[in-house]
């Protein structure tokens, strides 16, 4: 499963990068050149309890943007949970964990095909192996905090690289989705006073110190749409800032 998270309206990407070298986790294990514009991590896909020798754990990818969102990938929600509400709060500007907007759709992989889609509610992820060769990454341009790995293969990066493309529009949906209740909160609280103004010598029963208030929330979530136009482009930033 693929979950989108949004807990706050932005994140310190620095603060996140931060808090997680502290907590021992691994960043951007693949080195996609990617950040600051989002931050990866793995995290274990079964809890202890779940973990068997016919099973035994392996890795989900967390993926963490700017706006706020946090997406992951074959990550159980009671950890995704600790994560967003606990262990990233420190580093969420205007956080609002008690109206946590969540968003999923299923994935698979499929290893007859090069590329991926989305069909219905479920991402296809092609992960046939590609004949073409990669140079490997100039280190020296990198600012990405992660720690020394083995180089990995081209067809993980390739890997990575989609699943940061489609948790790059679901974050976008999810933040979206956000803007939409505030903004849908706030015309159901006017919604009655185009009605009294449009009446005949009625007689208007608010204060000056509730109109100021109200526009200043109108202004607020302009602001914010403002602020976040780049949810509606049809190409986020981040992938102009790949060296792959």
């Amino acid at each position: 499963t693929v979950t989108a998270y949004c807990a706050a309206e932005q994140y310190d990407i620095g603060k996140v990068a931060n808090i997680l070298r502290d907590a021992a986790y691994h960043l951007n294990p693949y080195d996609t050149g990617l950040y600051p514009q989002v931050v990866h991590i793995e995290l274990p896909n079964r809890l202890p309890s779940q973990r068997t020798e016919q099973s035994p754990a392996t890795t989900g990818d967390v993926f963490i943007f700017p706006s706020g969102t946090v997406v992951a990938w074959d990550v159980p929600e009671s950890t995704m949970s600790f994560l967003v509400e606990r262990t990233l709060l420190p580093a969420a500007q205007e956080p609002h964990p008690d109206q946590l907007e969540e968003e999923d759709l299923e994935y698979m992989e499929d290893r007859t095909r090069s590329d991926s889609a989305i069909k219905g509610d479920t991402i296809i992820l092609g992960t046939k192996p590609q004949n073409k060769p990669r140079l490997p990454p100039d280190d020296s341009s990198s600012n990405t905090p992660a720690i020394p790995h083995d180089p990995p293969t081209p067809q993980n990066i390739d890997t990575i690289l989609t699943k940061i493309a489609f948790s790059s529009g679901l974050a976008r949906s999810t933040k979206l989705a956000v803007l939409e209740t505030l903004r849908s909160s706030d015309l159901t609280s006017t919604l009655s006073i185009p009605r009294l103004l449009s009446r005949p010598r009625a007689r208007i029963p608010f204060t000056r110190s509730f109109i100021l208030q109200k526009t200043g929330q109108l202004l607020l979530i302009r602001a914010q749409l403002n602020l976040y136009s780049e949810l509606t482009d049809s190409l986020p930033d981040l992938f102009c800032h790949s060296k792959y």
